[in-house]
């Protein structure tokens, strides 16, 4: 069963965040890579929770930033 979220499902989850640190720095939050099984092929992917949760992105190797304002 696959479930679409809506944007602002993340948007609220990252602004939750923000709000919590309280900081003026960035954030910032890395996605899984790929794993090597062998020389010729890679474990099956599967995301960070807490990426996902804040990003709705489900591809490897991808880096979150979030700045005070954006």
């Amino acid at each position: 069963m696959k479930v679409d979220f809506p944007s602002d499902f993340f948007a609220n989850n990252r602004q939750k965040l923000k709000e919590l640190v309280g900081a003026k720095l960035p954030i910032i939050i890395t996605a899984n890579s790929l794993l090597q099984r062998g020389i010729d092929s890679a474990y099956p992917f599967h995301q960070d929770a807490n990426f996902w949760y804040l990003s709705g992105i489900n591809d490897p190797e991808i880096v979150l930033v979030l700045a005070e304002d954006r």
